[in-house]
């Protein structure tokens, strides 16, 4: 627990800082590092090694995103044909086919969320927005450990991930609702009540719901992190599983509400 809180202490500070001191290149420089990272980890829970050619490609469609969504799209396209020729050159079918399949679901398990921060980064308040959602998911999964331990009782998912609880799922939506109702509060006075309290349950399901698909592919790798980058935390995957389904729906509800 205490690695967990000094990790947060300074990876946290560190990283808001970085967006805020060079906004959106700042911001893409962390998301092309942890599609770096992430990529590396899931292909490696998945296939138990890590190619170093597949992982180098995970990057191009958030690199293509700086020139828009088209540029999302093409550089999605250039990795996947880069992978083809790279799975025509493995001696077995069966394994040609695992590791293409596997690098075709990261790009779109990974790289379309994080897409979405750039995309969120655009619209008005956008980087305001980012740093309510960043906290508020992390304030949920910490509201959601300190109240699994110490109260739960009922499992959530017990196949999929048998600490987690129902009233550590409860909290979750506790800890989101306190950020974002302090981003209001604090620094966007204009969203109303009613908009909030939709985000709030939006955010609060869906990252729980990113957490325990991540919590899946780890149960069937057989391993409790994803990697050990990120002392008391885990791996990159561990800390980005919650942002998967939330941060899509944020944008699309911030875009068109």
């Amino acid at each position: 627990m205490k690695k967990r809180i000094i990790s947060a202490l300074v990876l946290a500070p560190s990283l808001i800082l970085l967006v805020f001191l060079f906004k959106k290149i700042g911001l893409w420089a962390i998301l092309l590092a942890t599609a770096l990272l992430a990529h590396r980890e899931l292909i490696k829970l998945l296939i138990g090694t890590s190619p170093s050619f597949l992982i180098s490609l995970s990057p191009l469609p958030l690199i293509g995103a700086l020139w828009g969504v088209w540029g999302f799209l093409f550089g999605s396209w250039i990795a996947l044909f880069f992978a083809s020729l790279y799975a025509f050159r493995v001696p077995s079918f069966e394994e040609a086919l695992k590791r293409f399949s596997i690098f075709g679901f990261g790009l779109v398990y990974l790289n379309l969320p994080l897409f979405y921060f750039l995309e969120i980064s655009e619209l008005p308040d956008g980087f305001l927005w980012l740093l309510g959602l960043t906290l508020s998911i992390w304030c949920g999964d910490s509201f959601a450990l300190f109240v699994g331990k110490a109260w739960g009782r009922r499992s959530l998912a017990p196949k999929i991930s048998p600490k987690k609880t129902v009233e550590g799922g409860l909290a979750t939506f506790l800890g989101v609702g306190l950020g974002f109702v302090g981003l209001k509060l604090l620094v966007l006075p204009n969203i109303s009540w009613r908009a909030l309290a939709f985000i709030v349950l939006g955010v609060g399901f869906l990252s729980q719901v990113g957490d325990l698909s991540e919590s899946l592919i780890k149960r069937a790798s057989g391993v409790k992190d994803s990697g050990g980058l990120i002392p008391g935390h885990g791996g990159i995957l561990d800390r980005m599983d919650s942002f998967i389904f939330a941060a899509p729906f944020l944008y699309y509800f911030l875009r068109f509400s």
